[in-house]
């Protein structure tokens, strides 16, 4: 079922017979992605439409009226009715229909209806934390730069061999130098988060589109040692 999030000037009777024709879920409230702006991608759209801009209040993107090419939330009548109350995909007691992250993973809706915050672009589904089910977030995805579509693509340690007083440590990523990882470790403990910082920097290589590649370093470590992975998007 494809789902489509509208803000209406038009009004409630355009908006029933939107919902009635095309049998599809009906946004009507949200107006969370600007003033009559639409974004498409993969099987989903959204669409806004603003009305009595300024209403009670303003929010911004990102919490600040500063914040260059972000999103305006003005509030008006449309957040007075809603047509779905009792759908609320993430929990959190607020209705998808003014939820501006229906899946609460950390991506707005709009941005994962058109796929903007990754690289290449590629929609995920506003209403799945984890679009490709391998396990890691789409949110988590975008930071490390892999395709959130792809169930084999994700950030992880792929390895860790020993050879005599050295240890290797490999881990699935993002080349082109357009994420910086940082390796770290800790000595003897299982429950301890590993702090001592044995590398950092970024890696090359890998074919575009995604640029999915493996990095590994080498540690000459003698003693019991456990490794942690950080991923950091520039």
């Amino acid at each position: 079922m494809k789902i489509v999030q509208q803000g209406v000037l038009a009004g409630l009777i355009w908006a029933l017979s939107v919902l009635q024709a095309q049998a599809q879920i009906t946004q009507v409230a949200s107006v969370m992605n600007g003033f009559g702006g639409r974004s498409t991608g993969g099987a989903y759209t959204h669409i806004g439409a603003g009305a009595q801009p300024g209403g009670i209040g303003v929010s911004y993107e990102g919490g600040s009226a500063n914040y260059a090419g972000g999103r305006i939330n003005r509030a008006g009548f449309l957040n007075t009715f809603l047509l779905k109350p009792g759908t609320d995909t993430n929990g959190n007691g607020l209705p998808d229909e003014l939820d501006p992250d229906n899946d609460g993973d950390g991506l707005w809706d709009h941005w994962e209806v058109t796929g903007e915050k990754f690289s290449p672009g590629s929609p995920t589904n506003p209403n799945l934390v984890d679009s490709d089910g391998n396990g890691i977030s789409d949110f988590a995805e975008m930071i490390a730069g892999t395709n959130p579509n792809d169930i084999d693509a994700g950030f992880e340690i792929i390895e860790v061999n020993r050879s005599g007083n050295n240890a290797q440590v490999t881990w699935n990523a993002r080349g082109n130098n357009e994420r910086i990882y940082v390796v770290r470790a800790i000595d003897d403990s299982y429950t301890g988060v590993p702090s001592a910082v044995l590398w950092s920097n970024t890696v090359g290589g890998g074919s575009a589109p995604w640029y999915s590649t493996t990095a590994a370093i080498t540690d000459p470590s003698v003693t019991a040692r456990f490794y942690a992975v950080e991923v950091i998007k520039p």
